[in-house]
């Protein structure tokens, strides 16, 4: 189970809310020690415009033909 949180300032340090759902589902309690994986979102479009397109050296009925035989 994952959601969607912003990251807020509070004081000095970062903060996150855990929404109420999440906590209720998870059984969580005030000040109970949690675990959290960090991971932003993917930019599919950041990351296509800084690879280069691969220069094929195989046509592509040779690409079908090596996968029909596993990869040869």
């Amino acid at each position: 189970m994952s959601f969607e949180a912003t990251i807020k300032k509070w004081g000095n340090s970062y903060a996150i809310i855990v929404p109420k759902e999440f906590a209720v589902a998870r059984h969580l309690q005030e000040n109970e020690r949690i675990f959290v994986t960090v991971a932003k979102p993917f930019d599919q479009e950041a990351f296509f415009k800084k690879v280069k397109p691969l220069k094929m050296k195989m046509t592509t009925q040779q690409l079908k033909d090596m996968a029909r035989a596993g990869w040869g």
